[in-house]
């Protein structure tokens, strides 16, 4: 889910960004920029941490969104709720959430305030790349460990940062587990529909070069605006109503549930109902609430609700029992987030930041409700599975294929 990049930014633009943020960072810390002195007053505040206090993690997301857009907030409670009751190194986590409301400045208000929070170990934040990649560098350079539990983008940990995590599978798997679906499904010729921002160019990249080394081919791609409603331009262009000339197998689409959705009812409605396959940004509730015109969209995902797994049942059971519904993949994200790092304080044995940041770093067959998985250094999650759901009848179905 969200953003920019792939392996195909030039030096020189991972450069650019990287400067950006340190711009930003002089910006925004204005009031405090000698990071050596909040490096510093944080770890001497943990060598004599109150026995009796409580550990604090900050949690940032969307918390505007209307309840049932996600439950990721539900997630990460459930979490607290089981790690409290056991405890951590004889401690209680005391959570911190602030709302960044999809806004850059509101992101480095956030993270400004949680750097300088000398009781916060970590933080679990933001869903976008877009917020998520600047706020880096601040949490890197104040020793806060930052999970994101969404931001797939490459470029969050393409520097390497000690303490910059996410528990999500990068873009780089997705896209190139799509394109392996669509060579099963033996699709031969696309269509390659993306919106113009850099998590939507990214994923339809590395779609577009996996499935052309599979042998199959882009007969049409465009590029369409984020808030851009009325495709009639473009669907004109691939629809068999107005282009008898016209022929593929499939369409694939990048962007976000906004105007995704629009697309796909217009696209039924100029007759196009070759199959539409999306990434993990169409998994969501929201694609459900539609008529028979969503019915066929196969969407990627990171979360398998069917897993054998006694782990991931026992979430659902103990979610559906405290909720009253059953948890998203954001809600499963938001747990699992919460769970590694309060596992990694434990095993880190102290408050340390760089001791828990290097505990996660070489991290190998850790027990999840996904699974085992590990990480390595630059901070990236392997052995996470990607999934696909159709939809059908206003409901998912998981598509099993090799």
């Amino acid at each position: 889910m969200t953003y920019n990049k792939l392996g195909f930014l030039s030096l020189a633009t991972i450069i650019l960004i990287i400067c950006l943020g340190f711009i930003a960072i002089e910006t925004y810390f204005y009031k405090s920029t000698d990071f050596t002195l909040i490096r510093k007053e944080r770890a001497d505040n943990f060598k004599n941490y109150p026995k009796d206090a409580k550990i604090k993690i900050g949690v940032t997301w969307p918390f505007f969104l209307e309840k049932g857009d996600n439950y990721f907030k539900e997630g990460v409670l459930l979490a607290l709720d089981e790690i409290n009751k056991k405890k951590i190194l004889d401690r209680e986590i005391e959570l911190i959430f602030r709302d960044d409301k999809w806004e850059v400045d509101e992101a480095f208000n956030i993270a400004y305030d949680f750097a300088n929070d000398k009781d916060i170990v970590a933080v679990i934040a933001h869903d976008d790349a877009e917020l998520a990649i600047p706020a880096s560098v601040i949490y890197e350079h104040a020793n806060v460990v930052m999970m994101s539990p969404a931001v797939s983008d490459p470029m969050l940990t393409r520097v390497n940062f000690d303490y910059i995590f996410r528990n999500t599978p990068s873009d780089v798997a997705i896209g190139t587990r799509l394109a392996s679906l669509s060579a099963q499904m033996n699709i031969k010729k696309v269509v390659v529909l993306n919106s113009t921002n850099g998590y939507s160019r990214q994923l339809s990249k590395i779609y577009t070069k996996e499935i052309i080394s599979l042998g199959s081919k882009v007969i049409f791609n465009a590029e369409f605006e984020d808030k851009q409603y009325d495709f009639k331009k473009i669907l004109t262009k691939i629809s068999p109503k107005t282009n008898m000339n016209i022929d593929y197998d499939a369409v694939f689409i990048a962007g976000y549930e906004d105007n995704l959705l629009d697309l796909i009812r217009q696209a039924r409605e100029y007759g196009i109902y070759a199959p539409i396959l999306s990434g993990d940004t169409l998994d969501c509730t929201a694609i459900l609430s539609g008529e028979k015109e969503m019915d066929g969209v196969i969407v990627a995902s990171i979360y398998n609700s069917q897993l054998l797994n006694k782990q991931e049942q026992d979430f659902i059971d103990i979610f559906q029992d405290k909720y009253g519904f059953l948890p998203d993949t954001w809600a499963a994200q938001g747990y699992d987030a919460l769970k590694l790092l309060a596992q990694s304080i434990d095993n880190s044995g102290e408050l340390n930041s760089a001791k828990i940041a290097h505990y996660i770093k070489y991290l190998k067959g850790y027990k999840s409700i996904f699974g085992e998985y590990s990480y390595n250094t630059k901070g990236d999650i392997e052995g996470r599975e990607i999934y696909f759901k159709v939809v059908k009848n206003g409901q998912f179905e998981y598509l099993y294929l090799k």
